[in-house]
């Protein structure tokens, strides 16, 4: 029986513990995630305004580029034309992009492409401006597979840690609730003088 309840015990803890490191970790990139796009959406507003103005985006963007910030500017017919890191005339039409789709229904857009390494997610944030061009930046960024590869060696040890403290609850827990039981069975005559639980 004391055997039976340590590992019960054992196993209600990895549970637990594999359960909560995988849900901070999605909760951990969904945090991260929307950092991303809220500091994208900071260098638009900058953008914006130059782009608006008619002068200064092509300086910005050059600016941007050590950054690794891209930034492009998109016709309502989804034509590209300007580009900090591509050359525009070797892009296509953008006008199927989700985040050009949604800037022009309704203001503004965003989308998360991933890449096909699973390493590399690129962050899309887009603007209609006044004249109804679309001004968008994006970046890249971690995915969750590369940020949970990058911190796997201190989930292992802080899993490591746990199991270990979890071990030792367990022990200390099953001899703590069946040594009353057991001095009970040992001392049958004696029961009401040994019982150390109320209801016995």
């Amino acid at each position: 029986m004391k055997k039976k309840m340590n590992r019960m015990f054992v196993v209600i803890s990895l549970v637990a513990i594999i359960l909560t490191t995988g849900l901070i970790t999605v909760v951990y990139y969904n945090l991260f995630r929307g950092q991303v796009l809220a500091d994208l959406k900071d260098y638009l507003v900058v953008m914006q305004e130059a782009a608006e103005a008619g002068d200064g985006l092509e300086a910005l963007g050059a600016r941007l580029v050590e950054r690794e910030i891209r930034v492009t500017l998109i016709e309502p017919s989804g034509e590209v034309i300007f580009d900090n890191e591509v050359n525009k005339d070797a892009l296509e039409n953008h006008l199927s992009r989700p985040e050009i789709k949604e800037a022009l229904d309704s203001g503004e857009g965003e989308s998360v492409r991933k890449s096909e390494t699973l390493s590399r997610n690129t962050f899309y944030y887009a603007v209609k401006l006044q004249d109804g061009r679309i001004l968008r930046v994006a970046k890249e960024a971690g995915s969750i597979v590369s940020i949970f590869s990058s911190v796997f060696p201190t989930i292992v040890w802080i899993l490591a840690a746990l199991i270990l403290l979890s071990l030792g609850m367990a022990h200390f827990l099953t001899r703590k609730l069946l040594v009353p039981i057991e001095n009970l069975a040992e001392n049958m005559d004696g029961a009401v003088d040994a019982a150390e639980y109320e209801e016995l």
